[in-house]
């Protein structure tokens, strides 16, 4: 018994001896936790021979200690500087002088997409959607609701956001939250309402997406200040969050369909439950959107870069459904959709993006290829075929001029940076690649 007391004493003496170290911001507002790289290609404060990972700042008994993370070739280097606090309050002002001079807008910018959003989100659904749910019949009196709603979706947010600092991201979420709301919404309602196509069930129905749009953008918008969510993970966020949405859509019609097979008097009030899986996997997914992007230090372009593998992954599911005439068959189209587009998104980021990271303008360029890139497979393919060619051959013929078009604008900013020429301001001229490259490349971006 004294030696287990003793061994406790020697414990408890070891933990208080050991000083409490608390993380704290590079910033005076709070906002900057964590310095990532694409702040450091914004204000370029720790040039080094390696890429540069991430910055944190930690104190211990008024000790601040800067850790900075590089990586050289393969190994991840750790570099660490004791700085006093007028050290501290140098580098924060620096960095406040720094985003002031470079990115004077960007709050700015920031604040305008946000307000854009909340304006875009009110005249488009919120305000008519408010006077139905309600179950208004008086037309003057709707249309006042719905003039009143459009005007507060603009004014609110201007008000609010006053002597704030919006990040991107918090923008983004904002947008997001309220617009993939109303699928939720509706999926949901559907699932928990006896709502069909009656116009008396359609307000019930109406409330939920209504009611869960607004919820979900001030949430997301939440979280983003709450968590200081960057705009790279953010966008992660939304890749994975609409391809969670698919997958829940299609598990819930694929046991719906299931159990009507099994149960022919079964009608469609008593299996529509199955549809509330949509909004459940979307925020499975939506989290692992937020750690698969902070853990991988995303820039907005990177998640631009998997959303499009993601893409050509659907293509490829279509092409198989459409050879197998899987149409009718939710269950089999569930079972090779979901595994098919997740290993987009995974490989994708292994293959396509690599090692390197991409600017939002880059990686939408790259998702531009890809998308304009499948409409051209599409047209080369109607023009030149007749009216028997069979529809998995259009979406064959998308998916590799897709996949194509892809790689060589892909290749193109990586050309681009070999040269050293700095960041890009304009369409790059477009330049080929080893032909085994590209097809590589291009069977890990179909899968």
């Amino acid at each position: 018994m004294k030696k287990i007391i003793l061994i406790l004493l020697i414990f408890t003496v070891s933990a208080l001896s050991f000083p409490d170290s608390r993380q704290i911001p590079f910033d005076a507002e709070g906002r900057i936790q964590i310095y990532g790289p694409e702040l450091e290609r914004e204000l370029g404060l720790f040039h080094d021979t390696g890429e540069f990972i991430s910055g944190e700042i930690f104190e211990t008994e008024n000790v601040y200690t800067l850790e900075l993370r590089y990586r050289i070739g393969p190994d991840i280097i750790r570099k660490i500087k004791i700085l006093s606090e007028y050290e501290l309050g140098e580098l924060r002002d620096k960095i406040s002088v720094l985003k002031n001079i470079r990115h004077g807008d960007t709050d700015i910018s920031s604040r305008r997409a946000l307000i854009y959003g909340s304006s875009t989100l009110a005249l488009a659904f919120w305000g008519w959607s408010l006077p139905v749910a309600l179950e208004v019949d008086d037309f003057k009196l709707g249309m006042g609701i719905y003039l009143l709603t459009s005007g507060t979706g603009f004014f609110l947010p201007f008000y609010l956001s006053r002597n704030k600092d919006i990040d991107m991201a918090d923008a983004k979420l904002f947008t997001y939250g309220g617009t993939r709301g109303i699928a939720w919404g509706w999926t949901l309602g559907s699932a928990l309402t006896d709502a069909e196509v009656e116009e008396s069930d359609w307000s019930e129905l109406n409330f939920y997406m209504l009611m869960t749009s607004i919820v979900s953008a001030g949430g997301l918008y939440a979280l983003s200040r709450s968590r200081e969510i960057s705009s790279g993970t953010a966008e992660s966020m939304g890749v994975w969050g609409d391809f969670g949405l698919g997958w829940g859509i299609l598990i819930g019609l694929s046991a719906m369909y299931e159990l009507e097979e099994k149960d022919p008097v079964n009608d469609y009030g008593k299996t529509k439950g199955y549809l509330a899986l949509a909004p459940i996997i979307s925020a499975g997914n939506l989290i692992t959107g937020y750690f698969w992007g902070r853990a991988r230090n995303y820039e907005t372009g990177d998640a631009y870069i998997i959303r499009t593998s993601g893409t050509l992954a659907i293509q490829l599911s279509l092409c198989l459904i459409d050879m197998f005439d899987w149409w009718e068959k939710p269950t089999e189209c569930a079972v090779l959709s979901i595994p098919l587009t997740l290993g987009g998104l995974v490989l994708g980021d292994k293959f396509l993006r690599g090692q390197d990271h991409y600017k939002g303008n880059e990686g939408f360029l790259i998702m531009l290829a890809g998308t304009t890139g499948s409409l051209i497979g599409a047209g080369m393919t109607y023009v030149l075929g007749s009216d028997s060619t069979e529809g998995y051959i259009y979406f064959a013929a998308s998916l590799v001029t897709g996949a194509v078009s892809t790689i060589l604008v892909r290749n193109t900013f990586i050309n681009h940076r070999a040269k050293d020429t700095g960041s890009i301001e304009s369409f790059p001229a477009l330049s080929m690649m080893p032909l085994k490259d590209g097809f590589r490349i291009a069977v890990c971006t179909a899968f």
